[in-house]
């Protein structure tokens, strides 16, 4: 085993420690007293829902220097740990010194990527802050939005040239939409089909890892040798669904029920409970007034405010080359715009 002395703070003394244990190390290491104030610093404080990790003040923002260097650390904690495991497993002779070593860049690593972790929180709670759910599910989504962080730390490779902030942002936004997907889906896939989602979901990820991008609907179409079409229809199921008692908040924290403003469009009945022309120029007039270009066209398509044939997401997207997620973007902007105004508002009172 070689000498592993320059990865692990402390190991040159001349004096080891008889049969050392893990804990015995980092008790022996001033490395010990920070490792306990990040791993304080990541439990929850349940009881107060605005600072759920703790009090982050004293965590600055890293310089892409700390995040190289903390990135390097974790790295080499973890190989450390699979190296000793190889050893014990395959019955080799280690020595003390060796041991100890191991253990303490271990150790070091641990530290590292749990300070890692803790500097990037600010991040978690920017992000599910945004979230349109209920206060009381905040706390919960943050947990698992830290576990992406913590994901993304331990496959991060600096050398890759990606800021940090920009990697985490994805795997938070992973976790955060697994997290709601799980809680908000209430009609289970069909087996097979829910493989094929998890195995679409894993090419996402693997192409995320390897090229710091989304991968397009072509480019999944041919890794996972299925249409184009299939792609779409295993990320259109991939989604959760929402109830209709849900709650959509405005920013003065009332709510209203999305059944109260849900619109089935495809019902046949529609045209004899409304007058759709009068509502189409309501909307037409709200969104020149609101809408940028952009969400002008997408909403116009949506609704048949042209032709008086509304159009799905997927076909509103596809006829103005935009992603799926693009077109929705634009659609919910131009509805929150819309929905903002007075007149609207007057109108959803009326029905």
């Amino acid at each position: 085993m070689g000498d592993l002395r320059t990865h692990s703070p402390g190991c040159c003394s001349s004096s080891p420690i008889a049969n050392p244990t893990y804990r015995t190390v980092l008790r022996t290491s001033s490395e010990y007293v920070k490792y306990r104030q990040v791993k304080e610093a990541v439990i929850t404080n349940r009881s107060n829902q605005h600072a759920p990790f703790g009090d982050l003040s004293h965590y600055p923002t890293l310089t892409r220097a700390q995040e190289i260097a903390l990135a390097d650390r974790s790295r080499a904690g973890r190989q450390a740990e699979a190296q000793l495991a190889s050893a014990v497993a395959s019955g080799e002779v280690i020595s003390a010194r060796d041991r100890m070593a191991l253990k303490r860049t271990i150790a070091d690593g641990k530290v590292a990527r749990d300070e890692f972790v803790t500097c990037n929180l600010k991040l978690v709670i920017s992000m599910v802050g945004k979230k349109n759910i209920r206060p009381e599910l905040k706390q919960d989504l943050m947990q698992e939005a830290a576990m992406g962080v913590q994901t993304a730390v331990e496959k991060f490779d600096p050398t890759k040239g990606f800021k940090f902030s920009t990697y985490a942002t994805w795997w938070i936004n992973q976790a955060i939409s697994r997290s709601m997907q799980k809680n908000s889906r209430t009609i289970a896939l069909p087996e097979d089909v829910d493989a094929e989602v998890r195995r679409l979901h894993n090419y996402q990820v693997d192409f995320c890892c390897e090229h710091g991008r989304d991968a397009t609907e072509p480019e999944l179409s041919k890794l996972m040798g299925l249409p184009i079409e299939r792609i779409r229809k295993l990320r259109l199921w991939s989604e959760g669904t929402s109830s209709l008692d849900d709650l959509v908040r405005s920013d003065e924290g009332s709510g209203t029920r999305i059944g109260d403003i849900y619109v089935d469009v495809a019902a046949e009945d529609f045209t004899e409970k409304v007058d759709f022309r009068v509502i189409a120029e309501l909307v037409a007039e709200e969104l020149a007034e609101t809408a940028s270009l952009d969400e002008r066209s997408v909403m116009a398509e949506r609704l048949g405010l042209t032709d008086g044939q509304g159009k799905s997401l997927e076909a509103v997207a596809k006829k103005k080359n935009l992603t799926r997620s693009q077109a929705r973007t634009l659609e919910e902007k131009a509805v929150n715009a819309v929905r903002a105004t007075r007149r609207v508002r007057e109108l959803q009172s009326e029905f």
